[in-house]
């Protein structure tokens, strides 16, 4: 079992790492300054006027440049084209009266259509794969086909050289009146190839006239190395990410969308950054079969349920999952095999029926450090898997405060992990002890329990049918019943407040018969008067003779210590007294 500071150890190496290739992935993409507005106009002619020997200056503007040479004698530069192309931008796609149209870096209009996918096509066209930045200039873009608009970067040998589509300040995509249909797959914006940088662009689904089912998106990746960054996806479908890698999704929003709002299925090295996920109508987050998915400094808020990780191993770091003004099924939903989830630094809070549930299988690994989960009307926290198939968790350092309704019910339940670890946690409901239990802890394997606060339950802890169990400095508080174990091969309590075991003297079995500690603390066996000849201790299959005489002899004082698990046996004529005195 590991420790608890490698546990922290191999967290911080973890999360680094995926934040580090977050970084990675965007430095590799913005080989471009973005937003950058500075008007480029043609330079000055050097004026007649001038004397050979003279040195002027020159003053550059939007309108009328001029040129002053050091005689004070002042020529006018050629006006800049009417429409002034951005510095730094290869093509630029503007609205006017229901059109769409290119503009290429010289000022000239190229291409015009109805279809704003097609004048974005055409623009991306004429870079072939080269590498470039188009600016998409503020104004509604509406499609009346779906797919609307696909921005695709390839090339016909080796990698493509970033390209960069980069809206104005509102910029919108939106689709037309019943044009997307339950049936319908894909995305209004489609994202293909690789190295591609999509930023400042609203896409709204106008789902108020459309209808939209759960293979249906505002923004669909399905590429390598992209980086989409300041991206609205409002009213639609949401975001998906399928069969992707190395995409950065940060600074973005995904809400009152009509199923997720954001999907990431088959994909690897994704990363959710400082974003907001709200009100849509299915999960906030859904991860299906991907692996190494990052979900950093975001907000998950009111939709129907949190967070589902499907079998992918997930990384959820410094979030919240909240539901203020409705009611959610899950806040965090997993079932995962043979990958870990972590979940550190997270708030889940508000009113919903459960707040985490986990199933675990083919040595799946959950770790929970450092959050705060607060409600779960239903069950607060839920974990299983089946024994022997290699599950653990880990839970440090998290303030668990629940809101069950069920009188009797258990509102942390953990069942059929083989390796188990809460460790400087808190458990509470209240200030008094009430009808709503507290920790169920049941056909387990190795169960460690140190170091956590329990209380306002009637029963705060029950294990059942566990192979091992360590109960180490915890302090149980406001309860009837503090712990209640059976059936537990091997269990060890030490130092918990709150919880002291009662040790009842057995009899003294027959000569030559042992008897086993089966209490979770140690203690200290009192021997004196009988008629002896051996006593003999086993600690761990191993066997010492503490007394041994030819002749039977009484005994005086003579006293053994016996762990949890421990036997004694004592050969005799004459049975001796004894007492067992607990050893806390």
């Amino acid at each position: 079992m590991s420790s608890n500071n490698n546990v922290s150890k191999s967290r911080r190496r973890l999360l680094e790492a995926a934040l580090a290739g977050a970084v990675a992935v965007g430095a590799g993409l913005v080989g471009y300054e973005l937003g950058v507005k500075t008007i480029r106009c043609p330079p000055c002619p050097k004026c007649p006027q001038t004397p050979a020997n003279a040195t002027t200056t020159t003053t550059t503007n939007i309108t009328t440049p001029t040129s002053t040479p050091i005689s004070g004698v002042s020529c006018n530069c050629p006006p800049c084209p009417a429409q002034s192309i951005p510095q730094g931008f290869d093509y630029i796609v503007f609205t006017s009266n229901g059109n769409y149209y290119v503009m290429d870096s010289s000022g000239q209009t190229i291409y015009q259509s109805s279809d704003p996918g097609s004048v974005i096509s055409y623009a991306i066209n004429q870079l072939g794969g080269k590498g470039g930045r188009i600016l998409i200039k503020s104004g509604v873009y509406t499609c009346n086909s779906f797919p609307c608009i696909t921005i695709s970067n390839t090339t016909s040998s080796g990698s493509p050289s970033p390209l960069v589509v980069e809206g104005e300040e509102g910029t919108v995509i939106t689709v037309g009146n019943g044009v997307v249909s339950s049936s319908s797959s894909g995305g209004l914006v489609q994202i293909g190839g690789s190295n591609i940088i999509i930023t400042n662009i609203a896409i709204d689904g106008n789902s108020q006239n459309n209808n939209y089912g759960n293979d249906t998106y505002n923004l669909l990746i399905n590429g390598d190395s992209i980086w989409v960054f300041n991206v609205s996806a409002l009213n639609g479908g949401g975001i998906g990410v399928i069969n992707s890698s190395n995409v950065v999704i940060m600074d973005s929003i995904s809400d009152d969308n009509a199923y997720d709002g954001v999907y990431i299925g088959g994909s690897k090295d994704v990363f959710l950054v400082n974003s907001e996920v709200v009100g849509n109508a299915n999960y906030g987050i859904e991860i299906s079969n991907s692996s190494n998915v990052t979900i950093n400094g975001s907000l998950i808020r009111d939709n129907t349920s949190g967070i589902n990780n499907q079998n992918s191993n997930v990384s959820l770091v410094n979030s919240v999952v909240e539901f203020v003004s409705i009611t959610g099924n899950y806040g965090i939903n997993a079932n995962i095999g043979n990958t870990s989830f972590i979940i550190s630094g997270v708030s889940v809070r508000g009113s919903m029926k459960n707040a985490i549930n986990v199933s675990l299988s083919n040595g799946a690994e959950l770790t929970i450090v450092g959050s705060s989960v607060t409600g779960g009307s239903s069950e607060t926290l839920s974990i299983s898997s089946t024994l022997g198939s290699g599950a653990k968790i880990v839970i440090m350092a998290t303030q668990f405060k629940d809101a069950n309704t069920t009188p009797n019910s258990y509102s942390y339940v953990i069942s059929g992990v083989d390796s188990v670890e809460l460790v400087n946690n808190s458990f509470t409901y209240g200030n008094a002890a009430s009808s709503v239990n507290g920790i169920d802890t049941a056909n387990s394997g190795y169960v460690i329990i140190r170091g956590n606060e329990v209380s306002g339950y009637n029963v705060c802890l029950s294990i059942n049918n566990c192979n091992y169990v360590e109960l180490i400095n915890n302090y149980f508080m406001n309860t009837t019943t503090p712990v209640m174990y059976t059936n537990v091969t091997q269990i060890i309590t030490k130092s918990n407040a709150g919880y002291t075991p009662t040790v009842i003297t057995p009899a003294i079995p027959s000569s030559e018969s042992s008897i086993v500690n089966t209490y979770p603390v140690s203690v200290m066996v009192f021997m004196y008067g009988g008629s002896v000849t051996q006593i003999t201790v086993t600690k761990a299959g191993q066997q010492y003779v503490i007394f041994q005489s030819t002749t039977p002899q009484s005994l005086n004082g003579e006293y053994v210590i016996l762990n949890p698990g421990d036997s004694i046996t004592i050969n005799y004529v004459q049975p001796p007294n004894w007492v067992w005195v607990p050893n806390y």
